[in-house]
């Protein structure tokens, strides 16, 4: 069963959780991680946007793991994407959004 990274501030509902649990096994970021959670949440600088993504894709790869529900700023979410992709497209890591409840969207 995969693993899942919890990587938002906030608790997913119950149902989030029951939903994620058919998935894998559900952490929290704030659990393994918690400076890098803060982080997410507060990059002010585009400077800071590349190594703030960076090392949570390269958390989650170290953890096998998928990474769901990440925080932060649409400019964070925007570095996210682009940093997740390889030079030939690919996707390093598999990224859950949840919509609207308990159904997951993957980007």
């Amino acid at each position: 069963m995969k693993k899942l990274i919890w990587a938002n501030s906030k608790s997913p509902t119950k149902e989030q959780v029951r939903s994620l649990e058919r998935l894998g096994q559900v952490t929290y970021l704030k659990d393994i991680d918690k400076e890098l959670l803060k982080a997410t949440l507060n990059v002010e600088l585009e400077s800071d946007l590349y190594p703030t993504a960076e090392a949570l894709i390269l958390l989650t790869i170290k953890h096998n793991s998928y990474l769901v529900e990440p925080d932060g700023t649409s400019a964070f979410q925007n570095s996210l994407g682009f940093y997740n992709k390889t030079k030939e497209g690919k996707l390093r890591i598999t990224i859950f959004y949840a919509y609207p409840k308990t159904e997951w969207i993957t980007l």
